[in-house]
């Protein structure tokens, strides 16, 4: 028995326990297999119209075979642009909630649809795919794709698989092409400063020399939309050096700048960062920079950003107090039940 890599599925059913299944466990399963909705049941209330079939229902369109997929394809036409974004933002929602259903093949059905918001809802459901075919799909719609925003959520998508080239997963080939593709967008002048901050941010996990060089002259001489995408850059490129410019940032009069630059910081894990978030995170004017700035301390995650959270839930405003006691759970990995005991028994000092 093996699970298939990336798809959370079996290539054959789980065996029974050693000792056999007793009398509840099977009339259960008897159960199941009798309540099992058909792929073409659902299928049929899609076209019937009225409200989108049942979440437990729909889980039957996981891993559609061809016959399905193929009625699928027949029917997509016949769907209205609302209903299409409903049905992929629900699939979306399951899959989010249970790693074990798979809805790519619906979403590469919808990527080439008439509607722009639909293109975009088809490439966040392929997000999780690694499979090299999909790598050089993707590259291929960033090229020929006619919308600047369906564009930047595909460049998104690719960073995964920047991701993936810095830990060898990807062959040389695939690589350049990857690299490149990302490159071309973010340097050409003429594209929309959204989709070249978006393809820098995808490019921002890579540890060549270029990117960061990319990176720094972004930041340095870029629009506001472009320095911004530098600062998340510099969080993705994981790089210690990047620390002074990111904490220069929390200078910036631009309160999203000043928040991203607080979120890149805490990716780094420095504790030379936790003080400078402390003083964003109580002083700072804008509730999303305090609240990027408390989330950073989170990730950081340290004995010194643990004390100085704790001391943010004593001291901090209200919203403040609440999303570091949430960074504060999600830190020392205890439930936010049990908060409390966790903060008040450690014997630990304030910050």
């Amino acid at each position: 028995m093996t699970a298939e890599a990336g798809g959370g599925g079996w290539d054959e059913p789980p065996g029974p326990p050693a000792g056999g299944l007793g009398e509840e466990a099977l009339e259960g399963a008897e159960e199941d297999a009798e309540s099992a909705v058909a792929p073409g049941e659902v299928l049929a209330e899609l076209e019937a119209g009225g409200p989108l079939p049942s979440r437990e229902r729909l889980r039957s369109l996981s891993g559609a075979p061809d016959d399905v997929l193929s009625r699928f394809v027949a029917l997509w036409p016949r769907l209205d642009p609302e209903r299409r974004r409903a049905l992929l933002t629900a699939l979306m929602s399951l899959g989010e909630e249970d790693a074990t259903l798979d809805f790519h093949r619906i979403s590469l059905t919808a990527l080439l649809d008439g509607d722009a918001a639909t293109r975009i809802l088809a490439v966040r459901g392929l997000r999780d795919e690694e499979r090299p075919e999909y790598l050089r799909l993707l590259l291929d719609r960033l090229r020929e794709e006619g919308t600047p925003a369906v564009r930047a959520e595909l460049a998104d998508v690719l960073g995964r698989f920047v991701v993936s080239m810095e830990f060898g997963m990807l062959d040389e080939d695939d690589s350049s092409l990857l690299a490149g593709g990302l490159r071309d967008v973010a340097e050409e002048v003429t594209e929309p400063d959204e989709l070249r901050a978006r393809a820098l941010e995808a490019l921002g996990a890579s540890g060549e020399e270029w990117v960061s060089e990319l990176i720094a002259d972004f930041y340095q001489s870029g629009s506001d939309r472009l320095r911004l995408g530098a600062l998340r850059a510099m969080g993705r490129n994981a790089r210690d050096e990047w620390l002074p410019v990111l904490l220069a940032a929390f200078e910036e009069e631009d309160p999203e700048l000043r928040a991203a630059a607080a979120t890149s910081a805490g990716v780094l894990l420095l504790d030379d960062a936790v003080d400078p978030l402390l003083l964003l995170a109580l002083g700072d004017g804008e509730p999303e920079v305090q609240l990027a700035a408390v989330a950073a301390l989170g990730e950081i995650g340290t004995t010194l950003a643990i004390r100085v959270l704790r001391r943010l839930t004593r001291e901090g405003p209200s919203g403040v107090a609440e999303t570091a006691r949430e960074a504060l759970s999600r830190a020392e990995m205890v439930p936010l039940s049990g908060f409390e005991a966790a903060g008040d028994g450690g014997g630990e000092e304030g910050a």
